[in-house]
């Protein structure tokens, strides 16, 4: 039995012998050294001390040329060796092939890689300079650059980690591809220094400083960044086209950019600083937690953002996509929409000037107009929304288009179609309660509109309210043309009604008229031809008062008669008229002066009584203003009705 086992034995050692012949690279080793003093290559089996093999996979490699301290460079330059581990003290060039480290391993000087795969399981650190022109750093460890570093090429795959503990560098195509990470650490800081485009879809940790110190273009990144360090863009376009999540510092300066382009971006309380550049969302999507201010340009094309706090940007354009969620975005400079959708719940102030061109209010987003405004096309303003042009402000109408949605458009300033020959068309409801003012066209309304204001048309142009009924209860005047929706609507006047604009002039309506109780009807006479008149193509239905007012200290002669009012339905009929005013009141004329109203089938003449006097009536304005207007001559149910 002993013998058989000893037999047993020599024939095992002799069988690891020959395999150990026949493969020498898988032989259990002892640390492989490097021999050479001076530079070499790996491939070379001399330089090692394992010759004539090369280090195999389970050795440990050490690489000290020792001397006079001047290091040798050890290159890498072909074929595709694994090694447990390597310590070199010497500088290491991958200019080649594929290396592939399973361990803990060093390099004490400089590591260039100008191609070549650098792979394996294991972490690597480089004290000296880390210089990657090209080739991958592969495999599944940790590539730790405690020196500086320079980015001049290459990518990292497999899911390899590069991390940034010295200051870096990055000067052309370096990408970073799925399942990677590029760290950039805490108080360390990695400098764009080029414009290039950077593919892969893995991750930028940013926990130090990301800057974009040179090249004016654009600098285009892929991979998505998680940023809880500062990214500085001093130059040129920095494009983030993979998404990112941050919750650091954003510095954009004047004249550069920062482009969030594709993916989806969240920002979490940021801080833009003094940041005075321009913020671009072009496509994707961006959301914000806490308040968002910038000093700068905001620009959203073709993408979304989701506004979730209180936003304070010093300018605003929207050339397409979304604006969206619940925060009020308050601009301090120019605001321009020129297509896309101001969406979300909260209001949108524009306090520095507007241009709307485009685009639409949706969900229930109130715009409200702090300063001038032009609106040159269609803009659509939707259920549930609100276009607001407060008091004092002015919303310039300067093209003929057609405006769509069934919001509100509530003018507390003045709203003006100042040019345009055409018709501009304007479906929301109207609330009026400063001015509306028509100086160029057509301004239709095609749904409910309520007027507390003052509408003032000038002449050659048209007021249209083309839904049932026009309730005025505020002040209509001008020389243009009112129009109802068709012939059997009406103008319902519960306020003003007064003919011309800062003197005597002819307005035209076109429907019916009604005057209730509560309605004035108001003329000015400053000769027998040179008054103010009332044309309606449509039914007259009075009620309420007139009121005359002499212009220039104008009194007529006893006798003297003003067709204040024809009238006609186009339907042959003995009469249009239903009512009469039932109050006829005057002022600015000398006392003995009083007025008295005819009714005709298709007119309304005033007729002037004249007594002789020498002391005028003071004006209705000082007499209404002080209380005085019982001075007024007043005959009531006055009239004269002839056929």
């Amino acid at each position: 039995m002993q013998y058989q086992n000893r037999k047993i034995f020599k024939m095992l050692t002799l069988s690891a012998s020959i395999l150990a012949i026949l493969n020498p690279g898988t032989s259990k080793a002892t640390d492989v050294d490097w021999i050479t003093v001076g530079d070499g290559f790996w491939d070379v089996s001399a330089n090692w001390s394992s010759n004539p093999n090369l280090p195999g996979q389970n050795d440990d490699v050490s690489i000290d040329v020792g001397g006079s301290g001047l290091l040798a460079t050890i290159s890498h330059r072909s074929g595709n060796n694994t090694i447990n581990s390597l310590a070199s003290q010497e500088n290491f060039a991958l200019t080649g092939g594929t290396l592939t480290i399973n361990n803990t391993s060093t390099i004490s000087a400089a590591y260039t890689q100008t191609s070549g795969t650098l792979g394996g399981s294991g972490d690597i650190t480089v004290t000296g300079l880390t210089r990657i022109n090209n080739g991958s750093l592969a495999g599944t460890g940790t590539f730790f650059a405690n020196g500086d570093t320079q980015l001049n090429g290459g990518s990292l795959s497999g899911s390899r980690t590069l991390q940034l503990n010295s200051a870096a560098t990055w000067s052309d195509r370096f990408d970073i591809n799925t399942g990677t990470t590029l760290r950039n650490t805490s108080g360390n800081t990695l400098a764009i220094t080029n414009n290039f485009t950077s593919f892969g879809s893995g991750l930028i940790d940013n926990q130090g400083i990301l800057s974009k110190t040179a090249g004016t273009g654009t600098t285009n990144i892929d991979a998505r960044l998680n940023n809880t360090g500062t990214v500085n863009i001093q130059t040129g376009t920095l494009s983030l086209r993979g998404g990112s999540t941050s919750s650091g510092d954003f510095n954009v300066a004047a004249g550069s950019t920062l482009d969030f382009n594709g993916g989806t971006h969240n920002l979490n309380n940021i801080n833009f600083g003094a940041s005075t550049g321009t913020l671009s969302v072009f496509r994707g999507t961006v959301n914000t937690t806490g308040p968002l201010n910038f000093g700068g340009e905001v620009i959203l094309d073709i993408a979304t953002l989701n506004n979730n706090d209180a936003a304070t940007l010093a300018n605003y354009t929207q050339n397409n996509g979304t604006l969206g969620g619940p925060g009020n975005v308050t601009v301090s400079g120019l605001t321009r929409i020129n297509n896309g959708s101001l969406a979300g719940t909260g209001t949108f102030f524009a306090n520095g000037g507007i241009q709307l061109s485009g685009g639409s209010l949706s969900d229930s987003r109130t715009l409200q107009l702090n300063s001038a405004a032009t609106w040159s096309d269609r803009f659509d303003i939707n259920t549930g929304t609100t276009l607001r042009n407060t008091s004092g402000n002015t919303l310039a109408i300067t093209n003929d288009f057609n405006t769509f949605g069934s919001g509100v458009l509530d003018n507390q300033g003045v709203l003006s179609k100042i040019a345009g020959t055409g018709v501009t068309r304007i479906d929301s409801s109207v609330n009026n309660t400063g001015t509306t003012n028509v100086q160029s066209g057509e301004l239709r309304l095609s749904s409910a509109f309520t007027n507390q204001g003052t509408v003032t048309v000038s002449e050659n142009a048209v007021f249209h309210v083309s839904n049932s009924n026009f309730a005025n209860q505020g002040r209509i005047e001008g020389n243009g043309t009112i129009q109802t929706a068709n012939a059997a609507s009406s103008l319902v006047n519960s306020g003003v009604l007064s003919a011309g604009i800062n003197g005597t002039g002819n307005l035209s309506i076109i429907g019916d008229y009604t005057q209730t109780e509560t309605g004035f009807f108001d003329i000015q006479l400053g000769s027998l031809t040179d008054f103010d008149k009332l044309n309606v193509a449509g039914d007259l239905n009075l009620a309420g008062t007139l009121r005359i007012f002499s212009l220039n200290d104008y009194n007529p002669l006893d006798g003297d008669s003003f067709t204040i009012a024809t009238f006609d339905d186009g339907v042959a009929d003995l009469s249009d008229i239903t009512g009469v005013f039932s109050n006829i009141v005057w002022a600015g004329f000398l006392p003995g002066v009083t007025f008295t109203a005819s009714y005709f089938d298709h007119s309304i003449v005033l007729n002037a009584s004249a007594a002789s006097s020498a002391v005028p009536v003071p004006g209705a304005a000082w007499l209404f203003g002080t209380g005085l207007a019982g001075l007024i001559a007043s005959k009531r149910n006055r009239v004269s009705v002839k056929s």
